[in-house]
């Protein structure tokens, strides 16, 4: 069994592309054949074959801008069967990133809600220079509070409730534990949180924080490069339109580094 595949038009409305494929086959069982894609059935098999000169079939399969395997098995005999690979084009609207921003001195924003009675997260690892913004999301009034009464990253947002908001950006690094004072105490008691705010770098290392926009984003997610090399992935997006944002460690060696995000 021999085959070969061929585009046949460009992406339809939903999404897919029409392939045509001829098979070549010598000694077809009865029974007909069926079409595999990436090791999935397509829901029209089984085929049957003509009875004079090579078999041709036309299907849709979705264009993902991927190579799928395409695979034919001969429904009597199982050893014999055909495997090609297609490339099939990115239907839909294209992916764009942009606005893509790096700092050594931070610049992530980072959310901590104020629900009832608990903070979420009540642990969270920050970089200095970060913003944490606490939303009010609970019924409840609550504040946050932090266990140093005074001092330059010291706080306290007042008692407010649902849909308000409190931001304060940490300075130093160290671990910055904080409650709320009707439903908590210092110390962990009740109703409580800690942000712990980390060195730029550590180990060699740097901490960058990035943040980009991006439409029609891939589920798959996306990889970044370092001076064109990989370097991590895949990674998630927060969101497949629309802002995202990652901390990113890369090596603190005082030089230029080109830094690429490409969509699978």
């Amino acid at each position: 069994m021999t085959i070969t595949s061929v585009q046949v038009g460009d992406c339809d409305a939903e999404d897919e592309v029409s392939v045509q494929l001829e098979l070549t086959v010598n000694n077809p069982g009865d029974q007909g054949f069926s079409l595999l894609i990436n090791g999935i059935e397509h829901p029209e098999s089984p085929f049957s074959y003509d009875t004079i000169g090579p078999t041709v079939i036309n299907f849709t399969t979705t264009g993902t801008g991927e190579t799928k395997e395409i695979k034919i098995n001969d429904l009597n005999t199982t050893t014999c069967s055909a495997i090609i690979d297609m490339y099939t084009p990115l239907c839909g609207e294209p992916c764009l990133i942009n606005n893509l921003e790096a700092s050594i001195s931070g610049g992530l924003n980072h959310i901590i809600e104020v629900k009832d009675f608990e903070f979420f997260p009540s642990l969270l690892d920050i970089q200095i220079g970060d913003t944490v913004t606490f939303e009010w999301t609970g019924v409840i009034q609550h504040t946050s509070t932090s266990d140093a009464p005074n001092g330059s990253n010291s706080w306290n947002s007042g008692l407010l409730g649902q849909g308000e908001s409190f931001s304060l950006v940490i300075t130093e690094a160290g671990s910055y534990p904080y409650y709320c004072i009707p439903h908590g105490g210092p110390g962990g008691i009740g109703m409580s949180g800690i942000i712990q705010v980390n060195e730029t770098c550590q180990n060699g290392m740097a901490t960058i924080p990035i943040s980009f926009e991006v439409v029609n984003g891939s589920e798959s997610g996306y990889n970044i490069f370092l001076n064109g090399v990989f370097w991590t992935g895949p990674n998630e997006y927060d969101n497949l339109n629309g802002s995202n944002q990652q901390q990113l460690e890369i090596p603190g060696n005082g030089q230029l580094i080109q830094l690429t995000l490409q969509d699978l």
